[in-house]
């Protein structure tokens, strides 16, 4: 990196990528997320970036700020056109129905924006309430 270089990195990548390990104390009671079915390759290019992220904010030392948000279902163009595999259309169907809209997530990404020099919101998992995993 260049000195003087300042900035705001913000990473979209999934809630599936929200694979941090849990305290000894929270492990019984808090189920930890688990892949997409038929998505593994996915949830691990998602999980990827969340650790680059964090690899940068921990090698850049304050000078630029990472966010990584973490949508969970999502009204997107992917439910409707990502996959023509029969396992995933059929998980993507209840899926589809309980997605947020993707205005959720652009209020998020401006949240994290709008902080002030001092302040960086690393992560924001955000999802329908009525999202299980």
């Amino acid at each position: 990196m260049k000195s003087g270089i300042e900035g705001k990195v913000v990473a979209i990548t999934g809630a599936s990528s929200d694979w941090r390990p849990l305290p000894p104390s929270l492990r019984l009671r808090v189920r930890k997320p688990k892949p997409s079915p038929c998505g593994t390759v996915y949830s691990g290019t998602k999980f990827a970036v969340a650790v680059i992220s964090e690899g940068l904010r921990h090698e850049v030392g304050g000078k630029i700020r990472t966010t990584v948000i973490m949508p969970g279902a999502v009204d997107t163009e992917l439910i409707d056109a990502g996959t023509t595999h029969k396992g995933s259309l059929e998980f993507l169907a209840p899926f589809a129905k309980l997605a947020i809209p993707a205005d959720s997530i652009a209020r998020a990404i401006a949240y994290a924006i709008e902080q002030p020099a001092d302040v960086d919101v690393n992560q924001i998992v955000i999802r329908p309430t009525v999202q299980e995993f």
